[in-house]
């Protein structure tokens, strides 16, 4: 299953009679990732009058989305945000807008124009990328067979989330579902059956 999303975190600006509108893009990999973004936006721009934001997020085949205007006029900051995101088709991605207040009221036509042209703004500088339905999984194995497994399924992997080196190694990693079965098979002959691999969740990350 492949969708599209941004590969990074985009940011772009605009000002409107002396208004300033911030859009923060960032893609989603978890349902903890949304408050992340929000309190990141929160300590990055500090004492704004609104942030609003929008997301989409895919959870298996549903699609959940929310909006929120954070005290401007109902349906001229939230819904733009999410109405740019639903029109570029993107999924697993949240667009927050800061706002600072530059003393003169915009209107609700003036406002529904602000947000939804700083979120183009940064949607023009986004990275498209395609997104895999995949598995988050913990592989433990002997040193012994490092070198050998880095260098036939290094590239099989999605992501590599982190590798510790205590007794035995161990690799927190994405792979597509689809690759599972057969990866799980080779690296079981590759080790001798030594090796473990444990399934932590599904989830939806960039395809390599």
């Amino acid at each position: 299953m492949i969708f599209h999303t941004i590969s990074n975190v985009i940011t772009s600006e605009c000002i409107e009679k002396k208004s300033r509108f911030i859009c923060i893009l960032s893609p989603l990999i978890e349902p903890q990732d949304i408050e992340k973004c929000l309190q990141s936006a929160g300590q990055k721009y500090p004492g704004a009058r609104h942030y609003c934001f929008a997301y989409r997020l895919r959870q298996d085949s549903v699609i959940t989305e929310r909006c929120s205007d954070d005290g401007e006029p109902s349906g001229t900051a939230g819904s733009p945000i999410l109405n740019v995101l639903q029109k570029r088709e993107l999924e697993n991605i949240i667009a927050v807008v800061v706002r600072y207040f530059g003393g003169t009221l915009l209107g609700t036509g003036g406002l529904v124009r602000a947000y939804t042209q700083v979120v183009q703004s940064a949607m023009n500088e986004a990275q498209i990328v395609k997104q895999e339905y995949s598995e988050k999984i913990l592989i433990t194995l002997d040193y012994s067979y490092y070198s050998r497994f880095e260098k036939l399924f290094f590239e099989s992997l999605n992501q590599v989330m982190n590798i510790e080196y205590a007794g035995r190694i161990s690799i927190e990693a994405w792979i597509a579902l689809e690759k599972l079965p057969r990866f799980t098979a080779e690296v079981d002959n590759l080790t001798g059956g030594t090796a473990s691999i444990e399934l932590l969740g599904k989830g939806f990350v960039p395809r390599r």
